[in-house]
């Protein structure tokens, strides 16, 4: 009796501790400030390839070598492309391509088989969840000046790091976003929306904030084919 009871008890604390897991993660991403007003979408790419350990082609950083991929004049001066991507599209390609190049020139296969997947419009909370479990950052492209339609190019990219989750809630819950903008102290979109700042670049705020106050538009995540 004592036997059985003791093995019901620590089957009990497994499927309590797995639960208690379960509610929440974080990659170790660290947030990065853009280079430039216009480099929030090369700022998101450096993130991930530092995440991922993939070597910078410009002795000036990710962020030159990806815009570089826009304007090759900006492998001999970075001030010649300070330019934004032309579209959510071209973003995904450039997250795509830059590892491949990266492999090519140095003669390493590991980052051959990355595809951006594209996913329309916002994301669910328990998708999310999917992709950081499965340690997939999710980049989110949003419109944090209200008002102003740019159809498919959203004004702003910025990633979606963790979550962190809302008792007996799986519509919605807390993500945790790095944001590569220096926003000035007085001016934070995601403190107008209801959110928290944890750091400089980083923010936590509800889904359901993050998606209708800062007009989340389009989203995507990087697939390993290997």
């Amino acid at each position: 009796m004592f036997r059985n009871t003791l093995v019901i008890a620590l089957l009990f604390c497994c499927l309590s501790s797995s639960a208690a897991f379960a509610q929440q993660k974080q990659l170790p991403i660290s947030p990065i400030i853009q280079q430039s007003p216009v480099w929030c979408w090369a700022a998101v790419s450096e993130m991930y390839f530092r995440y991922k350990h993939i070597s910078s082609l410009s002795p000036a950083g990710h962020q030159c070598a990806a815009a570089a991929l826009i304007a090759p004049a900006c492998n001999n001066n970075c001030a010649n492309c300070i330019t934004g991507a032309p579209s959510w599209t071209y973003f995904g390609q450039v997250v795509e391509r830059y590892p491949r190049l990266v492999s090519t020139v140095l003669r390493n296969t590991k980052w051959l088989s990355f595809q951006f997947e594209d996913q329309h419009g916002s994301m669910d909370y328990m998708d999310i969840k999917a992709a950081i479990d499965d340690d997939k950052p999710v980049f989110a492209g949003i419109n944090p000046s209200s008002g102003i339609d740019l159809s498919d190019v959203p004004q702003h990219v910025t990633m979606i790091i963790g979550y962190r989750d809302i008792p007996d809630n799986t519509d919605d819950g807390y993500l945790i976003v790095n944001d590569p903008f220096p926003f000035p102290t007085m001016h934070e979109p995601y403190i107008a929306a209801g959110g928290t700042k944890l750091s400089r670049g980083r923010y936590k705020i509800l889904r359901s904030q993050f998606m209708n106050d800062l007009d989340w538009t389009a989203s995507g995540y990087v697939n390993d084919l290997n």
